[in-house]
């Protein structure tokens, strides 16, 4: 893993849109996945982040500004894991959550690869948002939020109904994948809302690593796991990167950082002046 800045070009986006298209590729150089579904080329570009900058306005401070980042930029490409690193409070969550389209931005564009798309997060309208994180974005948050007295089997198995995929297979690749992360069979059919926090992280990362999606955003996804299931997360990482899945996160776990993270980036140097 080589830790170093990483900022992306100062171009128009006419030429990020040409980056992120695919061009050029052959039917070999795709990366098959289980089930048949498909992901981009390895390496092709997936992601493009270019001069982001965010203040959060503090209302009920009178409107105190609070910046956070000022002209971000980076690239992310298909089959690599890249690290937003910095120490608490340097934006890292904040950047992770603008990519998703939870924070809206200052200034700046999110370029997603959508197909033969381009989406720009950043402007995108809500509805165009929602199609490209059914099917092209998926994100691992901290914390699981579900609908109560839902099983912990149902919860995992949604994404895959929600593509399509009849209800009984989805829900047996959903305890394939809760198997694999060593949630007992006896929590399967409860709601997770009675589990601990470390049953409560795997049923949240087998539903976010279920469904394919070419681009996958983490946070702190091993932050209540013990060393065993650590190990289990990463060999589902290292699956997807094969998979050609592009995946951008946060890692403060360094065992877990060094194992599955190509590159780092200092998010520090993005911090906007206060």
């Amino acid at each position: 893993m080589s830790t170093h800045q990483d900022m992306a070009g100062a171009s128009p986006h006419p030429g990020l849109q040409a980056d992120l298209s695919p061009m050029g590729r052959s039917e070999s150089d795709t990366l098959p996945l289980p089930h048949g579904e498909r992901v981009g080329v390895r390496g092709t570009p997936l992601l493009k982040v270019e001069n982001l900058s965010k203040t959060f306005i503090l209302h009920l401070r009178d409107g105190a500004r609070l910046p956070v980042v000022d002209g971000a930029g980076f690239a992310l490409n298909a089959g690599e894991c890249v690290a937003l690193g910095g120490p608490s409070g340097a934006g890292k969550s904040s950047l992770l959550k603008m990519v998703y389209g939870n924070y809206r931005v200052d200034a700046g564009a999110i370029l997603v690869s959508d197909g033969d798309e381009t989406v720009d997060v950043a402007a995108a309208e809500p509805r165009r948002l929602m199609r490209l994180r059914a099917t092209t974005m998926g994100y691992v948050s901290q914390f699981l939020r579900v609908i109560p007295r839902v099983s912990a089997l149902d919860v995992v198995a949604e994404p895959l109904v929600g593509d399509g995929v009849a209800r009984e297979e989805a829900r047996a690749r959903a305890g394939h994948l809760l198997a694999r992360l060593n949630l007992p069979e006896r929590l399967w059919a409860l709601p997770p809302a009675t589990f601990s926090g470390g049953e409560q992280q795997r049923v949240n990362i087998a539903r976010g690593l279920i469904a394919h999606r070419p681009l996958l955003l983490m946070d702190e996804p091993t932050a209540s796991l013990d060393a065993a299931n650590r190990a289990v997360v990463i060999a589902l990482i290292e699956e997807k990167k094969r998979a050609g899945v592009g995946i951008l996160g946060i890692f403060h776990d360094a065992e877990v950082r060094d194992a599955v993270c190509d590159r780092v980036i200092d998010v520090t140097q993005f911090a906007a002046a206060a």
